[in-house]
């Protein structure tokens, strides 16, 4: 899918849904559609986070009370990457983090969208859940609990009664402002803690495309395949391949050592093509690769393709947004979490 036409389906959904809200009167039904805007506010939810947190209202503010020294540690680390990213704007530039806006296409690429929308929605879901427990836990009311999706993304906002969060102690403000930050990093944490745990080290290529009548797709290889080994020499990942890759030249027969699906191994020889982008070096037809890191849950039957790719990316995702939420909503400025925590 192209950049242009994602573009044009989004401005097509936005423009049929805000049309069905005028014509149907959603309105009435709870839901707030403007335009590239879309919100619903839960009313029975506010009463299940009440309930939860006034069954053990002393261990939650214990909880969200140690959710304060996470935060100050998200905020003080990110005041040090903000401070070191602008020092290496204008003295290293080479080594500086980019800053680019979210947008599809530009940020990142359209392939990732589906993994970022999903570990988004998730890490804002849960930010602003953990604001309304802390609340409700220092006897704080909230006004609402809702969902919104503001063009493709995805997110969740809290509001909890002004009057009574004015009147609240301090160090009640303090737990609500740190409460989102802290399950953030809480979350990056136990992710980063299943990535580690879930996967083994690279161990090969996993094939993602092939091109349509290439040395691939001919000799039976189809995504989900891993090549793990190019003439007899080990393949651990995508660098080792492209390291054999460009010494090879088009018509020259090559014997990879490929993992199938089905869990056997074998050897295939292929004859390689012209590439499409350099005729003088050998093309085998992978149109789409990726590091295999093979899946220690194995009792459990799941599509390789799914399991080492898709899930792989999805818990990726999922550790560097809600780590970035955790440093960036702590940061000292407002409308942040952390500008209000230092007031």
């Amino acid at each position: 899918m192209t950049l242009e036409t994602f573009l044009l389906g989004l401005l097509v959904f936005w423009a049929l849904l805000y049309l069905l809200g005028r014509l149907f009167h959603l309105d009435k039904y709870g839901l707030e559609i403007q335009p590239a805007y879309l919100a619903y506010k839960f009313k029975r939810f506010n009463e299940g986070i009440k309930s939860l947190t006034e069954k053990h209202p002393r261990f939650w503010r214990t909880f969200w009370s140690g959710g304060i020294v996470c935060a100050v540690g998200s905020m003080i680390y990110g005041i040090y990457w903000f401070v070191m990213n602008l020092y290496s704007l204008f003295y290293k530039p080479e080594v500086a983090s980019p800053v680019l806006p979210f947008i599809p296409g530009v940020a990142f690429d359209l392939r990732w969208l589906p993994h970022i929308l999903i570990a988004l929605s998730i890490s804002a879901i849960l930010h602003e859940l953990a604001h309304g427990m802390a609340a409700c836990a220092d006897k704080i009311s909230l006004k609402s609990f809702g969902l919104f999706l503001m063009l493709f993304i995805f997110g969740a906002f809290t509001e909890p009664e002004e009057e009574e969060f004015k009147k609240a102690r301090t160090l009640a403000k303090v737990r609500v402002y740190s409460a989102g930050p802290s399950v953030n990093l809480a979350t990056a944490l136990i992710i980063f803690l299943l990535i580690t745990n879930l996967y083994g080290p690279s161990s090969g290529t996993l094939i993602l495309q092939t091109y349509p009548q290439g040395p691939l797709e001919m000799a039976g290889l189809t995504p989900g395949d891993v090549i793990q080994g190019f003439n007899y020499v080990p393949i651990n990942n995508v660098t080792d391949l492209y390291g054999c890759l460009v010494k090879v030249r088009p018509n020259e027969s090559v014997v990879l050592t490929v993992l199938y699906k089905n869990g056997t191994e074998g050897k295939v020889t292929i004859k390689t093509m012209e590439s499409p982008e350099n005729k003088t070096r050998g093309f085998i037809g992978l149109s789409g690769v990726f590091n295999y890191y093979p899946s220690r849950l194995s009792v459990i039957p799941i599509d390789r393709l799914i399991g080492s790719y898709h899930l792989y990316w999805f818990y990726w995702w999922t550790l560097m947004i809600s780590l970035s939420l955790a440093m960036i909503n702590m940061l000292p400025i407002y409308p942040f979490d952390g500008g209000g925590f230092l007031k």
